[in-house]
C-alpha cells in the first residue's frame, strides 16, 4: 500500500470512531421542563429529565412497552405516566419526582422516585422500589395492592400516604398498600397519613418492605357504628346503589363530627322517645286518680249547716262540741279520719309534661311536649271500696335536631278498685292505650338532601297497684307511698317513604315497662269559711326494674339481604326522682280543684308535669 493510500484510511477510520462515539452520547432523549412526550410516536430510548423542577413528562400510551432507562439531572424532577409498560429502570442516578400508574403497568428495572399515584390500578416494579424521605403515595383503598414489587422496598422516613378516593367504597379491614418480598421492616411510626376519611381510625402496619394499612370505625362514632356499619357493608356490596351515593357522601365529610352529625340524620329513631314517651303517656292517666285517693276520703270542707248547728251563742257547732271556729284556728278534726265519707264522684283533668333528654351514649338528646285529658267516675261498692272507669287522650310531640319530629296520639281506657279505709289504702287498675305515631327525618348533609316519614300503630296495657298509710299528727297528714306498675308495648311494623333507599323497613317491637316508687307525701288540710284548702308535698324515688333500650330490625329499601341490620339504643335511666308541690280547694259544695306541680329528673333526663283537676262529689 503507498504511503498516501495508508493516510487515507487511517483518516477515514478516525472519522468512523468519531462518529461511533458521537452517535452514543447523543443516545439519550432529553425531555426539558414543561414538555411532555408522548411514546409511540417517541421511539425506545434513554430518557433524561431536565433541571428545573418540576421537569418534563413522559407518557408511555396504552398497550405500549417503552423500552430504555428514565434518569434525572437532579432529585424530583420529571414525571413517567403509564397507560402502558416501562422495560428498563427509574431514577438509576437520583429518584424522579412520580410516577402516574394511569392504568395497571409493569416496570421491568428498578425503580426510585419521591412520588407514586396508583388510583384503582397496580405498579409492578420487578427489581426493588426506592422511596426516599418524605416520599408520597396517592392510593385509593382496595383489596389488592396498589404496587407490587419483586424484590426489596427500601423507604426512608417519613412515607405519606395520601387517600384520593374516586368511586370506591372504604370498608373496616387490613388494605394492602405495598407487596414487597423484603426491605424496610419495622417503620410504622414512619408512615403519616393525609386526606383519608375521618369516619376511620388507621393504624399503618409494616414488615419486610410490605405497607400496609387497617382502618377501624372511629371510636368516638359511638352508638351511631351500631348504624353506619351494615350501611357500609350495603354500600359495598350495591355500588350502583342510592345507599352507595349517601356513604361516598359521608366519606368526603371533613370531621368525624360531621360524620356523626351526618349519621345520626338517617339512623333509625331508636333514641328511646317512643317508648319512654308511651310509657309516660300511660303513666299520666294512672297518676290521675291514685294521686287523688292519698288524701282519703275522709277529707272535706266542713261548712255545711247539717254538720255544724248554730248554738244560742250564735256559733256553729258540730255532734262534738267544736265550734268551727275552732276547727278554723286549730287542727281539722277530719285530719284524723275518725270516719270515711264514700260518695259517687265524677272527674275531668287535664295535664301536661315537659321533657328533655340529654345526649347519651352517642345518641343526641329530644325535647318531649306531652298534654292530655281524662274524664272519669266512680261509686262506692262499700263503705271503704269503690270503683271507677274513666276515659282520656294525650298527645306528645317530640322534637330532634335537624328539624326531626315525632308524634304520638294515645286513646285511653281505665278501670280502677280502691280500698280505702282511715289509715291505710290500696289501690288497683288496669289501662289499655291505642297509640298512633308519626315520624319524619330530615336527612341533610353536603350531597343529600331528603325527608322521611312515617306511620304506624301500638298497644300498652298496664297494670297498677299503689298503696299507702297515713299518719295524723300536727295537724296534717304523713303518707308513705309504694307503687309499683308494669305496661307491655306492642309496636306494629312500619314503611317509611320519601326518602329513597334511605327508607326504613321496620318490624314490630315489643318493649317491657316494670316501675316501683317508693315515697312520702305530707299534707295539711285547712278548713275556711268557702271549704277547705289541702296544701302538700311529696317526693318520690322511682326503680325502672328493665331497663328496655330500643331495639329495632329492619333493613333499607332498595337493598339487597345484607339491608337487614338491627339497631340498638341506650336504655332509660333505672333510678329517678320525683318531687313536686300541690294545693287542693274543696267548696262548701263538695266541688274539687286540685293543681300538681311535679319535677322528674335524673342524671341525663328531666321533665315538668302540671295538673289541673276538677271533681264533683255526690
Amino acid at each position: 500500500m503507498k504511503k498516501r493510500d495508508f493516510n487515507l484510511f487511517c483518516v477515514l477510520g478516525l472519522v468512523a470512531i468519531s462518529m461511533i462515539v458521537t452517535q452514543g452520547a447523543e443516545a439519550v432523549t432529553n425531555i426539558p421542563n414543561g414538555v411532555t412526550i408522548l411514546s409511540p410516536p417517541q421511539a425506545n430510548d434513554n430518557i433524561l429529565f431536565q433541571s428545573p423542577e418540576p421537569g418534563g413528562t413522559l407518557a408511555v400510551q396504552f398497550g405500549h412497552t417503552f423500552v430504555g432507562n428514565i434518569d434525572t439531572q437532579a432529585p424530583n424532577v420529571g414525571t413517567l405516566e403509564l397507560i402502558g409498560s416501562l422495560d428498563g429502570s427509574v431514577g438509576l442516578t437520583h429518584p424522579i419526582r412520580n410516577i402516574n400508574a394511569i392504568s395497571s403497568s409493569m416496570i421491568t428495572g428498578s425503580a426510585a422516585t419521591q412520588s407514586i399515584i396508583v388510583i384503582d390500578v397496580n405498579l409492578l416494579v420487578q427489581n426493588g422500589l426506592t422511596l426516599p424521605a418524605n416520599s408520597m403515595i396517592t392510593i385509593n383503598l382496595s383489596p389488592g395492592p396498589g404496587i407490587t414489587v419483586t424484590g426489596a422496598n427500601t423507604f426512608v422516613g417519613p412515607l405519606v400516604l395520601t387517600y384520593l378516593n374516586l368511586s370506591g367504597i372504604l370498608k373496616e379491614g387490613i388494605y394492602p398498600i405495598i407487596d414487597a418480598q423484603s426491605g424496610t421492616t419495622d417503620a410504622a411510626d414512619q408512615i403519616k397519613l393525609m386526606g383519608f376519611p375521618a369516619m376511620y381510625t388507621y393504624t399503618p402496619l409494616n414488615s419486610n418492605g410490605s405497607v400496609s394499612l387497617k382502618s377501624t370505625l372511629h371510636p368516638k362514632l359511638g352508638g351511631a357504628a351500631n348504624v353506619l356499619s351494615p350501611l357500609i357493608n350495603i354500600a359495598a356490596s350495591n355500588p350502583g346503589s342510592d345507599i352507595a351515593t349517601v356513604i361516598l357522601a359521608l366519606q368526603s365529610l371533613p370531621s368525624t363530627d360531621a360524620v356523626i352529625d351526618a349519621v345520626l340524620q338517617f339512623a333509625p329513631p331508636v333514641d328511646g322517645a317512643l317508648t319512654r314517651m308511651s310509657f309516660n303517656s300511660a303513666k299520666q292517666f294512672q297518676q290521675l286518680w291514685s294521686l287523688h285517693m292519698t288524701n282519703g276520703r275522709c277529707v272535706y270542707a266542713q261548712c255545711d249547716e247539717d254538720y255544724y248547728l248554730l248554738d244560742e251563742n250564735g256559733e256553729y257547732v258540730n255532734q262534738d262540741g267544736i265550734t268551727l271556729r275552732e276547727v278554723q284556728e286549730e287542727c281539722d278534726s277530719s285530719v284524723y279520719c275518725d270516719s270515711v265519707l264514700n260518695r259517687w264522684e265524677v272527674w275531668a283533668d287535664g295535664f301536661g309534661l315537659w321533657g328533655h333528654q340529654n345526649s347519651k351514649q352517642g345518641f343526641n338528646g329530644y325535647r318531649a311536649h306531652l298534654y292530655g285529658g281524662m274524664l272519669a267516675a266512680q261509686g262506692p261498692i262499700t263503705q271503704e271500696l269503690s270503683a271507677g272507669f274513666g276515659g282520656g287522650y294525650a298527645q306528645t310531640h317530640v322534637q330532634r335536631d335537624h328539624n326531626n319530629h315525632s308524634t304520638i296520639g294515645a286513646y285511653n281506657a281505665t278501670v280502677y278498685l280502691s280500698y280505702n279505709p282511715t289509715h291505710w289504702y290500696l289501690d288497683a287498675a288496669f289501662s289499655f292505650d291505642y297509640n298512633h305515631y308519626h315520624d319524619l327525618r330530615h336527612i341533610k348533609f353536603p350531597g343529600i338532601d331528603r325527608t322521611a316519614k312515617a306511620d304506624y300503630n301500638g298497644l300498652q296495657y298496664t297494670g297498677l297497684l299503689a298503696g299507702g298509710y297515713r299518719f295524723y299528727g300536727w295537724c296534717a297528714i304523713f303518707t308513705p307511698l309504694a307503687s309499683l306498675q308494669y305496661s307491655r308495648l306492642n309496636v306494629d311494623n312500619y314503611h317509611e317513604h320519601g326518602a329513597k333507599d334511605l327508607d326504613l323497613h321496620v318490624k314490630s317491637q315489643d318493649y317491657n315497662f316494670l316501675e316501683s316508687s317508693l315515697g312520702l307525701k305530707i299534707a295539711r288540710p285547712i278548713q275556711t269559711d268557702n271549704g277547705a284548702i289541702i296544701p302538700e308535698v311529696h317526693a318520690l324515688w322511682l326503680y325502672d326494674f328493665y331497663h328496655d333500650a330500643m331495639h329495632l330490625k329492619g333493613n333499607l329499601s332498595g337493598a339487597a339481604k345484607e339491608g337487614t341490620f338491627i339497631a340498638n339504643g341506650p336504655g332509660m335511666a333505672r333510678n329517678r326522682g320525683d318531687v313536686g308541690v300541690g294545693i287542693t280547694f274543696i267548696t262548701c259544695y263538695d266541688l274539687g280543684l286540685e293543681f300538681v306541680y311535679n319535677y322528674e329528673f335524673s342524671k341525663r333526663w328531666h321533665a315538668s308535669e302540671g295538673l289541673i283537676k276538677i271533681s264533683q262529689r255526690f
